[in-house]
């Protein structure tokens, strides 16, 4: 238990679970015209970062912006997005630093300036008339925070937030509540992870088109969280709620009704 304590306090590895298994090839996807590989640097000049930028065939509609979730890196997490391909969306996708093909080893700070270049970088290489933003959990918890530092944050049509998150210290309690033998020292916890990350101000503060996504029955982030975040938005916004039991899955190819719902959303933007 003094471990989990220790790494609540000190350790990112609580957060942040990367590793650099290549877990797909962009060759592998069906419904990509070109798959583009690319390096770019973190907003701190130093810190050389890695995406993909997958276009469709045809004439793009716009380009969606993935975050990615808290473990494993890009080639893993772009398959919750992969099927806007044949919808007509490109898709950038990229890795935090210390992710996959990136440098450096995660931080809060770090991350979102990762965000910053990351949205730059997409915004200057965008195909289509939309752009929008997908984080997903974690990344839904950083995207606010880097939109906030973002020029062209105006030109965000849509800002999705998946299964995700404002507080790391909410989520610290969370995640001891779900054991029982850590049950005990959920407010422990509380009170000794840090909330460097936290996003509510950054929620606040975007004014643009927003959509919530979580599972009433989401076994990583509970749905309360997400209840969290909708109401911190002060923008144009809407709540889609599940009963899946799924982190990250109600999207799917698995719920082709919610593909079109989605499909719907973004071609009347």
């Amino acid at each position: 238990m003094l471990f989990y304590l220790f790494c609540i306090s000190s350790c990112s590895s609580l957060y942040y679970q990367p590793d650099r298994i290549l877990y797909s090839r962009p060759q592998q996807f069906n419904h990509a015209k070109a798959i583009q590989e690319f390096d770019f640097l973190s907003t701190d000049r130093k810190t050389k970062l890695k995406g993909w930028m997958i276009t469709p065939y045809g004439k793009s509609k716009g380009t969606i912006v993935q975050f990615h979730g808290n473990a494993e890196n890009m080639s893993s997490h772009v398959h919750f997005i992969i099927w806007l391909l044949k919808e007509g969306y490109a898709i950038w996708t990229w890795d935090y630093r210390g992710y996959g093909g990136s440098e450096g080893t995660p931080d809060p700070n770090g991350v979102i300036e990762d965000g910053v270049a990351a949205l730059n970088f997409a915004y200057q290489n965008r195909q289509g008339q939309h752009f929008i933003v997908w984080g997903q959990s974690i990344g839904g918890a950083i995207a606010p925070r880097s939109i906030l530092k973002f020029e062209h944050r105006n030109k965000i049509d849509l800002l999705i937030l998946d299964s995700t998150f404002s507080s790391y210290k909410t989520v610290a309690r969370q995640l001891f509540a779900k054991q029982w033998y850590l049950w005990p020292f959920q407010w422990v916890a509380w009170l000794l992870a840090s909330d460097a990350g936290e996003s509510s101000n950054s929620l606040r503060s975007f004014q643009g088109r927003s959509l919530v996504l979580h599972d009433h029955l989401d076994p990583v982030i509970d749905f309360e969280s997400g209840k969290e975040v909708y109401h911190l938005l002060t923008g144009r916004k809407e709540f889609w709620e599940f009963n899946e039991g799924t982190h990250l899955g109600s999207i799917s190819d698995q719920n082709p009704e919610q593909q079109k719902r989605m499909t719907s959303l973004f071609n009347s933007l």
